[in-house]
């Protein structure tokens, strides 16, 4: 049972921390003068991409020690 409640409590924090990363996102968009640059493979990255990896592997640390693969975890921009 307290494999459970922990469970529980870890889903709720992840769905926070979606929530926030979402209302972060949609912070950027509203705006409409967002950044976009090029990565070094030619991908476009926001602003939004890099404001919500941050706030969503932030929080995922504070939940589980398990390791973070993001595709924004490394960003190397072309010149």
């Amino acid at each position: 049972m307290r494999l459970m409640k922990k469970n529980i409590t870890d889903i709720d924090s992840i769905i926070s921390i979606a929530q926030d990363a979402g209302k972060a996102i949609l912070s950027v968009y509203n705006n409409k003068n967002f950044k976009i640059q090029i990565k070094s493979d030619n991908s476009p990255i926001t602003e939004a991409d890099l404001i919500s990896n941050e706030i969503i592997t932030n929080g995922l640390k504070k939940v589980s020690s398990i390791p973070i693969v993001s595709e924004e975890a490394y960003v190397e921009y072309a010149k």
